[in-house]
């Protein structure tokens, strides 16, 4: 009971727009558009480092995969997965989804 209790702490669902809800457990978000009846599930993973010890991630969406990102490419990234995600989604809570999972993903890996 307690572990269930805490898992579902874990979790934050947040309100983007009208039927549109962002859930994140750490490395992994769910997009939410109640719409049109469809969901996304997208992983950010840290995959090592590179030669000057920067983090390197790879984004996983469905069969779709980025990988070999700095930290700094996480948002452009994370935008073109979702661009091309077929998930119909209002420009607009492109860039608040997009700023939620940066966030959620930077937190979750102890990162500023």
């Amino acid at each position: 009971m307690l572990l269930s209790a805490a898992n579902a702490s874990a979790q934050q669902r947040t309100k983007i727009g009208e039927g549109i809800y962002l859930t994140t457990y750490g490395n992994v978000s769910v997009i939410e558009n109640d719409n049109v009846q469809m969901t996304m599930q997208l992983k950010v993973e840290k995959a090592g480092t590179n030669s000057v010890g920067e983090n390197i991630y790879n984004i996983l969406c469905g069969n779709k995969w980025v990988k070999g990102l700095l930290k700094a490419g996480l948002t452009k990234g994370i935008q073109t997965v979702l661009s091309s995600s077929g998930i119909p989604l209002p420009s607009w809570a492109v860039g608040l989804i997009v700023g939620g999972i940066y966030d959620s993903v930077c937190e979750y890996f102890g990162e500023k």
